[in-house]
């Protein structure tokens, strides 16, 4: 019956794949640099590497650098550079790419259009990760409980808010969180049909993989050797176990893990940077405990910072399935364990990712409960499948959440969708365009790598230090001097101010502009004025919408200009 089923299956969730494709494809370009020299390099969005740090990782494992990437382990950057290889072949056959440099322009002809190129290309490969979670999630619901539950986790999973940012940007979230949903399939798996030497391996691959991509998705699966050990145990008196078939189909998981961790981490292939990447992330998380990190909280183990963080974590959850979502999560719980159903233990990944997000990381962001929601997507849509089996009351609030849970994902993935192919960038550069002329000088603060598109030959350079988000910024009375003293001397034809990671309690501006400083730019007292406030108006102004983990998506960009300029007309 199984051999019957399994083309239909795979049919059904290939369709529902290539729905979540279409879904995330609009908007996949946004960031892409426009390089017009090495300080234009970087994608727009926070953490992501494209177009050039994948290949930066790869290329350090033949000639090492002292100054690296240690964020992440090397599987991102693995599979980002596995796509960019047939592009990057067809330009050295054009004779568009050769001789590699690690300086700007890397040997390309035309970095411009190469790395925008480049950047597409990592993040189609975070469209297609994505949706391969929401295919795995199908699969999982299906092998838990059927077609129409796996009909509703799809849709859920695929309309989850933050699924339409990082589906879209070369973050390793996408590729975590797909890793994990496949390793989730497989265990949904092994608690319909039970273990064996080829779901055990299965299984280890996905957790090498994900552990591989980011190390934090242990959390998902910690949980899992000692369900499955419990399992085996309840079926010892069963004449068709054996404990030599168990250990084998362990065995087979174990090597798979080492295996797929080891190759797809670096681990194997350059030891010291990955002990290196350890080191680092260790230390950060030191820095963190220490309030060393100047954008980040750390929540302490007391009554008050525990309630903090629980009440953060929750609203993260809230935002990213919405409220109706947890309620029918927790029917589909709630359902699981009055049947005392095999699809119970789904529960334990789940637990055991918060406990140890609550525990041991002592902060949040949106992207950190994204793993989490895998799984309350899956018993919200068998809780949903419950309650419109019901009658009364039940039924018409689980069919009133569905609704709302659906209405809440095409609207609210619909607007960021367009406010990142409007992001405000793209109007700022047509602008910038149109009354900037090469040699005009541009101050910025903050990174480089977030302004809008600047156009060719103008010369933009920051108004004050910039240590990185993680360092607290130079915003003293010696900084804001100084700012005063450059702006008197050197006039440069446009000053740019928006907010960024860095920005404290929601300032509109980068917090290495000195406050006092923003409040003359706004006065006028520094011989500048307001031009124009670029920011592209939500799609649907009603509707409230969860923040992102970074302003990173249209922020609000004023533009300065020498007082008495702002209405000149823009040059021929």
């Amino acid at each position: 019956m199984n051999s019957e089923r399994r083309p239909t299956r795979f049919g059904r969730a290939t369709r529902f794949g290539l729905i979540a494709v279409l879904v995330y494809l609009p908007g996949f370009w946004w960031g892409a640099p426009r390089a017009v020299n090495d300080q234009s390099i970087r994608s727009w969005g926070v953490d992501d590497e494209a177009p050039i740090g994948p290949l930066a990782q790869v290329h350090n494992i033949i000639e090492p650098k002292e100054v690296q990437n240690l964020g992440y382990p090397l599987m991102h950057s693995f599979m980002t550079t596995a796509a960019y290889a047939p592009y990057l072949g067809t330009l050295w056959l054009s004779g568009d790419f050769r001789n590699p440099t690690g300086e700007f322009p890397y040997g390309l002809s035309n970095p411009e259009r190469s790395l925008q190129v480049l950047t597409w290309l990592a993040h189609l490969v975070s469209v297609l990760l994505a949706a391969g979670a929401v295919v795995a999630v199908y699969i999982a619901a299906e092998r838990l409980w059927g077609g129409r539950e796996a009909l509703w986790a799809g849709a859920f999973t695929m309309l989850s808010y933050p699924m339409f940012y990082y589906s879209r940007t070369g973050n390793p979230d996408a590729g975590a969180l797909f890793f994990i949903a496949a390793g989730l399939a497989v265990f949904a798996g092994m608690l319909r049909d039970g273990l064996s030497i080829k779901s055990g391996a299965w299984l280890g691959v996905w957790v090498g993989f994900a552990l591989a991509t980011k190390e934090t998705s242990f959390a998902s699966f910690i949980g899992i050797p000692l369900v499955l050990i419990w399992l085996a145990w309840r079926q010892r008196s069963n004449p068709d176990f054996e404990w030599l078939g168990f250990a084998k189909s362990a065995g087979a998981g174990l090597v798979g893990c080492i295996l797929a961790f080891g190759i797809g981490s670096g681990l194997f292939v350059d030891p010291d940077r990955y002990f290196a990447h350890l080191e680092f992330t260790s230390g950060r998380i030191e820095s963190l405990r220490r309030g060393e990190i100047d954008f980040m909280t750390y929540y302490p183990r007391d009554w008050d910072g525990n309630l903090a963080l629980f009440r953060l974590l929750g609203g993260y959850v809230a935002d990213a399935v919405t409220l109706p979502g947890i309620a029918l999560a927790l029917v589909g719980i709630g359902a699981a364990l009055r049947r005392r159903t095999a699809a119970l233990w789904m529960v334990v990944p789940l637990l055991t990712y918060l406990l140890v997000l609550f525990w041991a990381t002592r902060n949040g962001q949106l992207r950190y409960v994204m793993p989490a929601t895998l799984v309350l997507g899956l018993f919200a849509a068998r809780g949903l499948t419950v309650a419109l089996g019901s009658a009364g009351a039940l039924r018409t609030a689980a069919a009133i959440a569905a609704a709302w849970i659906l209405m809440a994902g095409v609207l609210r993935g619909a607007d960021l969708t367009y406010q990142m192919i409007r992001d405000s960038r793209y109007e700022t550069t047509a602008w910038l365009e149109a009354r900037l002329q090469p040699g005009d000088q541009v101050d910025f603060f903050g990174p480089d790598a977030k302004l809008p598109w600047m156009p060719h030959g103008v010369v933009f350079d920051r108004a004050n230090e910039y240590l990185g988000a993680v360092f607290p910024p130079r915003r003293g009375a010696d900084a804001a001097r100084e700012i005063r003293t450059r702006w008197a001397l050197q006039r440069p034809e446009v000053i740019l101010v928006m907010p960024d990671v860095s920005s404290r309690d929601g300032e509109p501006h980068n917090a290495t502009l000195p406050p006092e400083v923003y409040a003359e730019l706004l006065d006028g007292s520094l011989g500048y004025e307001l031009a124009n406030l670029f920011q592209t108006p939500p799609l649907f102004p009603w509707l409230p919408t969860p923040k992102l983990d970074y302003p990173s998506v249209n922020a609000p960009i004023r533009v300065f200009v020498p007082s008495g300029q702002a209405n000149a007309a823009a040059r021929p």
